[in-house]
């Protein structure tokens, strides 16, 4: 089904050529074909050239292609179900003429899943995360929240920060298990809430209490956060996925990676002292069994 994009940017009016305003009308009409193909495709579909694509970008006010891509992804990855959405990134696959073998498919889940990160390097906010190392660092308590897949990544995270001297843990729930865990929250707690694809009603609603209990509320997500989780949470923007093959974890599971790197760098000490101890047990139990086996 087609879907129009009603975004400030697209909806301007500068003076555009016939071949500029047909780019302008592919993107306006099919903004998810035109998120999910390269500027040359989209030069096919519009019957105009890659430069034609590239200088409409720029006269709608975008940076260039990539950012419109990424527009226009966003106004359409809230409405695209898990089946919409594989289906979506076969059809990327099938593009890839190197796809002929598990080898080629590896390569090229490999190499979206490259861009997906690269992408979040350019867009990830430097302000935003500092602020938000700066409250993990001091944080009594973090909880991690996260729903279904999210939820598993939330475990990966509460465990990766415990090992770097945090006092962390995964939580997770809707409806009325969602009500038992909110009064949970104190207000010395540092509250993560990961929501890669969309801010489902649970999820916004567990980020409002978060933010209004809790010393601070991280949200991380690929969709735009309401004007008043905007005010009152740190949250980091992920780039969206719809265009690429990669999934929308590899990007959680990474900015993960990039808390706990962050937290060592500035505590050193604490998060070696807390290695050193989780090994130290490790080294016993491993001993035990070796003893136990002779």
């Amino acid at each position: 089904m087609k879907r129009s994009i009603p975004t400030e940017a697209a909806d301007r009016q500068p003076a555009l050529t016939r071949a500029e305003a047909r780019v302008q009308l592919y993107a306006r009409q099919d903004p998810l074909a035109f998120a999910t193909s390269t500027a040359v495709e989209i030069a096919e579909a519009s019957s105009t050239s890659d430069a034609t694509v590239a200088r409409t970008a720029r006269k709608l006010g975008f940076h260039g292609v990539r950012e419109w891509k990424r527009v226009c992804a966003d106004s359409v990855d809230s409405t695209l179900g898990l089946d919409a959405l594989l289906r979506v990134r076969l059809d990327n696959l099938s593009k890839a003429k190197s796809v002929k073998s598990s080898g080629g498919l590896a390569r090229q889940v490999l190499a979206s899943s490259a861009e997906a990160l690269l992408a979040l390097a350019e867009i990830l906010e430097s302000s935003a995360l500092d602020h938000g190392v700066d409250e993990l660092v001091n944080a009594r308590r973090v909880l991690v929240y996260g729903l279904g897949a999210a939820y598993h990544v939330a475990e990966y995270l509460s465990l990766a920060l415990e090992r770097v001297g945090v006092d962390a843990r995964a939580v997770t729930g809707s409806g009325h298990t969602l009500a038992d865990a909110i009064p949970r929250l104190r207000s010395d707690d540092v509250s993560i809430v990961l929501a890669p694809r969309l801010l489902f009603p649970d999820i916004v609603w567990y980020a409002a209490e978060s933010a209004q209990r809790c010393a601070a509320t991280i949200l991380v997500t690929t969709e735009p956060a309401p004007e008043r989780l905007r005010q009152s949470t740190i949250t980091l923007r992920l780039p969206s996925t719809a265009q690429v093959v990669a999934d929308d974890t590899i990007l959680t599971l990474a900015l993960a990676d990039v808390f706990v790197a962050a937290i060592a760098r500035q505590e050193p000490n604490r998060s070696l002292a807390t290695r050193q101890a989780v090994q130290m047990f490790r080294d016993r139990i491993y001993s035990g069994q070796r003893c136990d086996s002779r």
